[in-house]
Formats: structure tokens, C-alpha cells, sequence
């Protein structure tokens, strides 16, 4: 499965279509986010990790 595009918004929703069934009602379950440094996945304020986190 590859993303459309590589920008936040859509990483975010890939991440989340895989993530989100496994979670259930039990947001808990994400303990961590880790990745590789790159902008669009740790922006502080627009990045992956940031949408994630406001999520759950």
C-alpha cells in the first residue's frame, strides 16, 4: 500500500486507515511514535506525528 502523495495530510490518513482498526476503542494502545527525522513526518505543529498525537 502506497500513499498518493508523500505530503502530511496523506501520510497521516494512510497511517491511520492501518492503525485505527487495530486501536478499536482503546486509544491507549498507541504508546509511541517514533520516525526518521524527516519534516513532514515530525513537524511539531503539521507533521504526522503531530496529527496522530491530537487523535489519540
Amino acid at each position: 500500500m502506497n500513499p498518493e502523495k508523500c505530503d502530511a495530510d496523506t501520510l497521516t490518513r494512510h497511517i491511520l486507515s492501518v492503525v485505527d482498526p487495530l486501536i478499536g476503542n482503546f486509544p491507549n494502545k498507541l504508546i509511541s511514535q517514533s520516525y526518521d527525522g524527516a519534516v513532514v513526518m515530525s513537524g511539531h505543529n503539521a507533521g504526522v506525528q503531530a496529527k496522530i498525537k491530537q487523535r489519540y
